[in-house]
């Protein structure tokens, strides 16, 4: 077992091994195609959203903010961030009386569990997988900027509170059409 986290470390360690099955999960950089292909067997991704919805940056923040699915993927790695075939996924219910760091580790326990349950019919590449459907969203680093200011206590902010400034911010945009896709679950 090896661990990369940084594209040059990932590079060194396709150079000196043969890569039989492939995890990312954290990573913050694209796996580049090259170096997929290079996989003996299976590359998954472990994603803490609930695919197609909120794929790249921070998905627990936009599955809140947005309305969208809470859950967690396993998918099969593509050249696309987060666009690969369905492996494995469950939809988390995330209680807004929490604040968006205690719902990220409740679904990183979740992400973790689905893979151990899994881990060997991933390694033999014996799960069915299956196209993601619809055109959901996708969110980049640069993203959170706009709303830095709704996370009063950064990832310590009550998603509620989060939730309930949000549409503020969203109507004084002039977005006033959009606070009922905004407005509860």
């Amino acid at each position: 077992m090896f661990h990369a986290t940084e594209p040059n470390s990932l590079d060194k360690i396709f150079d000196e091994h043969r890569v039989h099955f492939l995890v990312s999960y954290g990573y913050r950089f694209l796996v580049p195609n090259r170096l997929l292909g290079l996989v003996d067997g299976l590359a998954v991704n472990l994603h803490i959203g609930h695919l197609p919805f909120n794929r790249g940056a921070h998905p627990n923040l936009w599955a809140n903010l947005e309305n969208t699915p809470s859950g967690v993927t396993i998918h099969k790695m593509s050249p696309e961030i987060d666009k690969g075939s369905i492996l494995l996924q469950e939809k988390v219910i995330i209680d807004e009386d929490l604040t968006f760091k205690q719902t990220y580790e409740n679904l990183s326990k979740s992400i973790e569990c689905l893979f151990e349950k899994h881990k060997q019919e991933l390694i033999h590449s014996q799960l069915p997988s299956f196209k993601q459907l619809g055109k959901g969203s996708y969110h980049r680093l640069v993203d959170l900027q706009p709303v830095s200011s709704i996370m009063k206590y950064g990832w310590e902010t009550v998603i509620k509170n989060a939730k309930r400034d949000y549409l503020y911010l969203l109507q004084s945009q002039g977005h006033k059409d959009l606070c009922c896709i905004h407005h509860g679950n």
